[in-house]
């Protein structure tokens, strides 16, 4: 299987924006960020 993993470090705040743009579509990359905002896991 071949699978393109691609890593950025990147600010929550652009994150948030990168979804609502559509860049990133991954569900569980979305799921992941809102489960850390939820739990108050960010700092």
């Amino acid at each position: 299987e071949s699978e393109n993993i691609e890593v950025l470090e990147i600010d929550f705040n652009e994150a948030l924006k990168l979804i609502k743009t559509g860049v990133i579509k991954d569900a569980k990359t979305i799921m992941l960020l809102q489960y850390a905002q939820i739990n108050h896991l960010l700092r």
